[in-house]
This record gives C-alpha cells, sequence and structure tokens, in this order.
C-alpha cells in the first residue's frame, strides 16, 4: 500500500516513497563515510564512485552526479572536509587522513 503526500492543516505528510528515499540516502551517506574513514588519506570522487559502485550517467554521459551530491551533502553537515582542488580533491573524515 503506497501513501501519499497530502496537506493537513498546513502540515505536509510523508508519503512512503519519501521514507524509503530517505532510509537509501541514509544508506548511502553511511556507506560513503565508512569507506573513505577506512582508507589511509582520503578518498578522490573518482575512488569513492570505484570502491562502491556508484558509476552513474546523464544523457549517455559519465558524470557521477549521485556520488557529488552525497560528498556535498556531507560536506555540508561538516562530516567531512578536503584537501586539494577541482577533481583532485580527497575527501577525508579523521586529521591522520591530511
Amino acid at each position: 500500500m503506497q501513501l501519499k503526500i497530502f496537506a493537513v492543516s498546513g502540515e505536509k505528510c510523508v508519503s512512503d516513497n519519501h521514507s524509503k528515499a530517505q532510509v537509501a540516502l541514509s544508506s548511502l551517506k553511511s556507506a560513503v563515510l565508512a569507506e573513505i574513514d577506512e582508507s589511509q588519506s582520503g578518498l578522490t570522487n573518482a575512488e569513492v564512485v570505484k570502491r562502491l559502485g556508484l558509476d552513474s550517467d546523464y544523457e549517455g554521459k559519465n558524470r557521477n552526479y549521485l556520488s557529488w551530491s552525497v560528498l556535498g551533502l556531507l560536506l555540508a553537515e561538516k562530516k567531512l572536509r578536503y584537501r586539494g582542488t577541482g577533481v583532485r580533491k580527497r575527501y577525508v573524515t579523521r586529521d591522520d587522513q591530511l
């Protein structure tokens, strides 16, 4: 049974699909954090993609927007830092990885 989003007195009720998406997003973030934390010197986006099988494309072009988005969320939550610039950025979780 699927629930739909609807408004009740100005409040939004969450659908079953929304809940599933949030659980999946939480699992992705957890896997990315764990993989980076287990590395000795942090990981680049490309390394995260390869290790976790997160290859994604947009209109037939390999863009890996999924992994970039997850990394961006983790940065915003201050669970990650990075060193370097551009595609050479290495994402780290610990000071000894810097």
